[in-house]
């Protein structure tokens, strides 16, 4: 699940083999049409198994985001929780738009989706909370 920003998934998805953390870097526009078609690809990618932690790095990803269709990707994922399972969800991000946006989707999400969210601006924050190993370094950091 790789793509580049010529048409193509607007994000990497790499999944720590030592720890089964999914780590996804968005790089390019971020849309709710876009998170839900990453979703749907995600539940049937062979190597998720039920109750992986995510990491999103969404430092580097242009936002087209609302309140609204953050609402439909939340209800999106809360349908197919049954496949992904319960998990710990941490969001990086920097801008204080995005900051703002993701914070109300976990304050939305908190009942209605099976994942335990952090939304943080550090990026040793998010990766202690999902799991990964010392010494891990991050797709966009390499």
């Amino acid at each position: 699940m790789v793509g580049t920003a010529s048409g193509e998934m607007p994000y990497v998805v790499e999944f720590e083999k030592q720890t089964g953390v999914i780590v996804v870097t968005w790089r390019d526009e971020l849309t709710g049409a876009a998170f839900r078609e990453y979703y749907d690809a995600l539940g049937s990618h062979p190597e998720l198994r039920p109750g992986m932690n995510r990491l999103y790095d969404f430092r580097a990803a242009d936002l087209a985001l609302s309140t609204s269709n953050i609402g439909a990707a939340r209800d999106a994922i809360s349908r197919r929780d049954a496949v992904h399972g319960r998990r710990k969800t941490a969001i990086l991000i920097v801008d204080d738009h995005g900051f703002g946006l993701m914070r109300v989707y976990m304050a939305k999400s908190d009942q209605q989706v099976a994942s335990d969210i952090l939304v943080t601006r550090s990026s040793g924050e998010a990766m202690a909370w999902v799991g990964l190993p010392e010494g891990y370094v991050l797709p966009s950091e390499r």
